[in-house]
């Protein structure tokens, strides 16, 4: 995972208002496909993956997207940049995703959209597991697409 990309390209996204379902720069992303699109740009994962529409109830308790579910983590007892933190019950009982730069947290939250810098101590009272991304499960689960970028 190239560190010095996840942070440039998380800073570009800062203000992008939060859109379920979407992915357009200045447009709307939600928290799921922000983390993968970051996570494709930074080099953990492969260019021209696409999320399956439908959640699914995983590994982590909560409803997840299939995302989740195939991607190979490795639990860390400590957040460093570039860790994938999920955060069990975040919004009305909702899991979300966010990843950590040297500047702080970035993630994508209904109201303010993507965030960047963010203060993960703030979240103090709300339940969150940390990761680091190892790759992804090839089982169909996260499609390969022609068009870059269409997550």
């Amino acid at each position: 995972m190239n560190l010095s990309i996840l942070e440039s390209t998380a800073k570009s996204w800062e203000g992008t208002p939060y859109g379920y379902g979407q992915c357009k720069k200045g447009e709307g992303v939600d928290c799921t496909r922000y983390a993968l699109m970051l996570l494709q740009a930074s080099g953990a994962l492969p260019a021209g993956l696409r999320i399956q529409p439908q959640p699914i109830k995983k590994r982590y308790g909560g409803r997840m997207p299939a995302l989740i579910a195939s991607l190979k983590l490795e639990g860390c007892k400590d957040v460093a940049n570039g860790s994938l933190i999920i955060f069990e019950n975040f919004c009305m009982g909702q899991p979300h995703l966010a990843l950590m730069t040297y500047q702080g947290l970035t993630h994508s939250v209904v109201g303010p959209g993507v965030l960047f810098g963010d203060d993960i101590r703030q979240y103090k009272n709300t339940s969150f597991k940390v990761f680091k991304v190892l790759g992804h499960y090839k089982c169909g689960v996260l499609q390969p697409v022609k068009e870059i970028g269409n997550i």
